[in-house]
């Protein structure tokens, strides 16, 4: 008996060992070139990669960073990459430095690529990496989730003259994720993403870098959120220098994955934050909170003052969170995003929607020490289930 217990517990022991050795991981491959032999340096490439490599690490990822990699490099690289992805893993791919679009697919640059010209468009497509390719590796390895994010589509490096240039003349194109995967460019199909804005423009990443390096450390937002996010702000800052630049995603995985969560999954509704007691942020009772306003527009006049009484978001909106704003529209930065069914909102004033793009009026709103606005098509009144109006 003795004998057959201690064999029951050696074999319990190899199972748990077994499943924790094939526990899903969170692998990532960090790639930035600045340093181009052939055809035109970049600025920021290298730095972009770094940043991405810490901040990855930071969420929990097992990174493999390289910078300024010649082919034989970048090769050995991305079979590194992909020996290490197992069946059930996420696997991120990051790429910061030259890509072009050439017949359907759009090619990831060396730091070694030749100055290829139109007759010898396939010496491209020999010393490029094609995504599609790095992304049906990481397939074939098993991967469940597959995140690619190219910060590639800056001009074409083979741009000669007056003559034709090889690929298209600026940008990549769109790329059909397959089931499990999500692309993400910085710039839409046949955009030009802005490595900086203008020569006194300081900042060491490029403008989509810079703004997905905070929004994706934000445990309340999934991939598509921070997508949605970067569509907002990016346009705002390009936009700046007089440049239009919308980064484009294509979506093709089940559900929502948070990056900067271990598991990738939504917090529990048991996890969620739950409200204070009205008091702790309840506005004084003589007077409503005062107006958020965007410094560039004036407050309307024609606002409708409501009662200072509590409201909540509804169970169903859309993603699970309802967006509060600086200004009353989506084009406004975001304050914080109140997750489903949050009670303890105070309302304020309502009005029209400054941008326009609105079927709804939108509200002042309080709400766990934020003050901002809230569009009223989602949160009711927790006394009378009424919307504000």
């Amino acid at each position: 008996m003795r004998h057959a217990l201690l064999g029951l517990a050696a074999i319990v022991l190899c199972c748990a060992t077994d499943k924790a050795a094939f526990a899903a991981k969170r692998i990532a491959l960090v790639i930035g070139n600045n340093a181009y032999s052939e055809v035109s340096r970049l600025e920021k490439a290298v730095a972009d990669a770094e940043v991405i490599s810490a901040t990855l690490q930071g969420l929990g990822f097992e990174v493999i960073t390289v910078t300024d990699v010649a082919r034989a490099r970048m090769a050995r690289a991305l079979v590194d990459f992909e020996t290490r992805v197992s069946p059930g893993d996420t696997a991120l791919f990051f790429f910061a430095g030259h890509g072009v679009a050439l017949d359907g697919g759009n090619y990831l640059m060396p730091t070694d690529i030749p100055n290829v010209t139109e007759s010898q468009r396939n010496l491209l497509r020999t010393e490029g990496f094609l995504a599609d390719d790095i992304a049906e590796r990481l397939r074939d390895r098993g991967a469940a989730t597959t995140v690619m994010i190219l910060d590639a589509c800056r001009n074409n490096p083979f741009k000669a003259g007056p003559g034709r240039s090889i690929g298209q003349s600026r940008g990549l194109q769109r790329m059909d994720a397959r089931r499990g995967m999500f692309v993400m460019f910085s710039a839409g199909a046949g955009q030009e993403a802005l490595d900086r804005l203008g020569d006194n423009d300081t900042h060491p990443n490029s403008v989509f870098t810079r703004l997905f390096v905070d929004l994706v450390k934000r445990p309340d937002l999934d991939l598509i959120d921070v997508a949605k996010e970067l569509q907002i702000e990016v346009p705002k800052l390009a936009q700046s220098v007089g440049h239009e630049q919308l980064p484009a995603y294509y979506d093709q995985i089940p559900g929502r994955i948070f990056l900067a969560r271990a598991d990738g999954a939504a917090p529990p509704a048991s996890a969620r934050p739950q409200s204070p007691p009205q008091a702790v942020i309840a506005p004084p009772a003589a007077a409503a909170p005062p107006a958020i306003v965007s410094p560039s527009r004036p407050p309307s006049p024609q606002v409708t003052a409501l009662p200072p009484e509590t409201y909540r978001v509804l169970p169903n909106v859309s993603q699970g969170i309802h967006n509060m704003r600086t200004g009353p529209g989506v084009s406004f930065p975001l304050v914080v995003s109140i997750p489903a069914g949050a009670t303890g909102l105070i309302v304020g004033q309502c009005r029209p929607p400054q941008d326009g793009r609105s079927a709804h009026p939108w509200c002042e709103v309080s709400w766990r020490g934020h003050r901002g606005w809230t569009s009223a098509c989602c949160v009711v009144s927790e006394r009378t289930g009424a919307f504000p109006r």
